[in-house]
């Protein structure tokens, strides 16, 4: 018997075109092909997630949900129906909230702390924000000095409310809450106390020496990855500790003076220093150095040379987020390319700016180039525009703390482009450009690329074609991901048409009208083609009545009826997302297969129009994150893998996928991308840097 909302281990029975049957012992579930190890066959087991399907049969996958049953998860919601919302589990069938399960109502895009149940009635895994009657400390399953999983419930003037291993509840006192928390954040931490009728004290992180000694790696690994120092002591604020470290500014002490007690770091007046470097630099041990950090010793001047550029960056990073560039703002992007242009220009770059027409209305793109006669023709891709226009509230450069800073496109993607710039500087300070073949393009609206695309990327596609990889520098989610796929954007519309006539003759001889056809259609694209995974198609306008008009232009439409008249006229606007060309023409057959078949006194036609190609997964793409991954492991980051093309949007780089090999996501890193409040992770700037000059140094000779 299998566990439903569970990880089961099952015999594969039989193989056959649609995929393999796996034993439950009854008929059988069917494991989809796309999710089939290679090479499996009859007789050998697999580990696979089971649920029900949009059909309600039961369905296996080797996906990894985000949560399973009995999980407590922050998940985001991705529709809303009248009867309940969907959210985003890492499946392709998102998890269901019925309406009576929810606190207040969800919306597409919230965020909601949710418990994952069976539902009596229908045997099928659910959600529900109604989380306390699931939680009991009334036989408790932890002791003190436990190690348990929290997740934060909510905050009390007291402290924060957190869940334990989600069953029990307990409280984490501002006092030992070394830095704030968020609903939903989840983290290890311990059972402090138990106290009076089981409330629960607890604190984050793990206890006594076993903590201390986690935590110990942990700052030498910061040290070596800012060069053996860092600006840091026991007068330091213990929030700039908490945000940096992740630790309390106790545990901060405790551990350095471990350390210090080993011989491997050493204190200063103004921070702390790694020992092995302070070798390094004064006796001639470099092996020694080198094994342990995995570069050799070009590769250590790299990283010198990025650390003391450093400031100089951040700089050019302030000056730049301070000139609104607004996709609109001609003056804006124009002043934000001359900037770069100089920077560019100062490393024997030869620079220009490619003007488009004035109907356009688009500033135009940055280009800058050296051809030398060595490895790969690199081509590096940013933008210099924003979402934020000047007509919005605008928000300079601002440092929050040691660790964030936030600004109008400081994230995505003038954080990205001073990545390029900052990167390239160090080689050429260093002479490791001189016969490199590089072409860094900056396009000047890539946030609303001009129309038609033909004209405003034409100058772009053609300089790609001319190289060998591309490289583009759009926001990293986290150091450890990048994005060898990316989905194409597409759009449709439906128009359909009915008799008009009195609605006593609806599904007789007034027919059906056009709004149950158009209804019937996009149900049915729902129904035939949403468990496609990474494929999307979303109807983002609706209208229909007696009188419609749909204004394109201004993604506008007009409407009038009355309820005893059956609707004459609908239209539907919507887009249509994809991992390759393949998929989206599939998709396309299969939209226009539905509307050519109607109900009764109905007529419907669909028109398709392309936007953005995709950039799909390659082997020349992988080969390429594996190349910054073994770069991260020898810096000791640890291993870079690629994301989830579901997760990105189209972006400049789709616009050359077909020509070269490509790779995305090696940009800034931070939060809240195309909102006020956007962010980026200071401490993570410069191993950003120094990992695409590595990157470059490697592939350019």
């Amino acid at each position: 018997m299998v566990s439903v909302g569970e990880y089961n281990r099952l015999e594969i029975l039989r193989i056959i075109a649609p995929g393999a049957y796996l034993d439950d012992g009854k008929k059988g579930i069917l494991l989809p092909k796309r999710f089939l190890p290679q090479n499996a066959k009859a007789g050998d087991w697999v580990d696979v997630f089971i649920y029900h399907d949009s059909d309600d049969r039961l369905i296996a996958t080797t996906q990894q949900p985000k949560a399973v049953l009995g999980d407590i998860a922050l998940l985001e919601a991705v529709s809303v129906t009248p009867t309940g919302a969907f959210l985003d589990w890492g499946l392709m069938k998102d998890l269901f909230v019925p309406k009576s399960k929810q606190l207040s109502g969800m919306r597409k895009g919230g965020r909601y702390l949710v418990k994952l149940y069976l539902d009596d009635q229908t045997g099928r895994i659910a959600a529900s924000e109604k989380i306390d009657h699931f939680l009991s400390n009334e036989n408790l399953t932890v002791k003190e000095n436990d190690e348990v999983q929290l997740t934060i419930y909510r905050q009390t003037p007291l402290g924060y409310v957190v869940i334990i291993n989600h069953v029990h509840t307990g409280l984490l006192h501002h006092a030992d809450a070394f830095k704030g928390y968020e609903v939903g954040d989840s983290f290890q931490g311990f059972i402090k106390a138990i106290r009076p009728e089981n409330l629960i004290d607890v604190v984050p992180g793990q206890k006594g020496y076993k903590k201390v000694e986690g935590e110990s790696e942990k700052i030498l690994e910061l040290l070596r990855e800012h060069g053996g120092y860092l600006p840091y002591h026991d007068k330091s604020d213990p929030d700039d500790i908490a945000d940096f470290f992740g630790m309390s500014k106790k545990t901060f002490k405790m551990t350095t003076g471990k350390l210090y007690k080993e011989k491997k770091i050493l204190f200063t007046q103004t921070g702390i220093k790694l020992l092995a470097i302070l070798t390094f630099l004064f006796f001639p041990i470099l092996g020694f150095c080198q094994s342990m950090m995995g570069l050799n010793k070009q590769e250590l001047s790299i990283i010198k040379e990025v650390n003391q550029q450093l400031e100089q960056n951040l700089r050019l990073l302030e000056e730049s987020v301070n000139i609104n560039s607004g996709t609109y703002n001609i003056a804006g992007v124009k002043k934000v390319g001359e900037l770069y242009g100089k920077e560019l220009a100062a490393m024997g770059f030869k620079v220009e700016w490619i003007a488009l027409p004035d109907s356009l209305k688009r500033a135009g793109h940055l280009v800058a180039y050296k051809k030398g006669g060595s490895g790969k023709r690199l081509f590096l891709i940013g933008h210099l525009d924003t979402v934020f226009e000047p007509d919005m509230p605008f928000t300079p450069f601002t440092k929050l703390n040691d660790s964030t800073a936030t600004g109008q496109g400081v994230n995505d993607m003038k954080g990205g482009d001073v990545v390029i710039i900052g990167a390239l500087k160090a080689l050429h300070k260093l002479g490791l450009l001189k016969d490199a073949n590089i072409t860094v393009y900056m396009t000047g609206d890539e946030e609303n690329a001009g129309h038609p695309t033909s004209v405003s990327r034409y100058d772009f596609i053609e300089r790609a074609k001319q190289h060998d990889i591309a490289l583009a520098f759009e926001t990293a989610s986290t150091l450890n991901i990048v994005a060898t796929a990316r989905r194409g954007a597409s759009g449709w519309k439906l128009e359909v048409e009915g008799k008009q006539a009195h609605s006593s003759g609806v599904f007789g001889a007034g027919g059906y009208g056009s709004i149950y056809e158009a209804a019937r259609i996009v149900n049915t694209f729902r129904e035939k083609l949403s468990s496609e995974p990474y494929l999307t198609f979303n109807p983002g306008l609706f209208v229909g009545g007696s009188e419609v008009s749909y204004n394109e232009n201004k993604q506008q439409g007009t409407v009038s009826g009355k309820t005893n008249i059956i609707s004459p006229k609908t239209v539907v606007v919507g887009d249509l997302r994809f991992l390759s060309e393949e998929q989206k023409q599939k998709a396309r057959d299969t939209m226009s297969a539905i509307v050519s078949q109607n109900l009764p006194g109905s007529s419907a036609k669909i028109q398709f129009n392309d936007g953005i190609p995709s950039m799909p997964p390659t082997p020349g793409n992988e080969a390429l994150a594996s190349k910054v991954s073994e770069i991260s492991q020898k810096m000791g980051l640890g291993p870079v893998l690629p994301g989830n093309p579901g997760a990105r949007g189209a972006g400049d780089i789709s616009y050359i996928a077909a020509y070269l090999n490509c790779l995305d996501g090696l940009g800034a890193s931070g939060k809240g991308a195309h909102a006020p409040g956007e962010t980026i992770k200071l401490n993570e700037f410069p191993l950003l840097i120094q990992r695409t000059a590595l990157l470059l140094n490697e592939l350019s000779h």
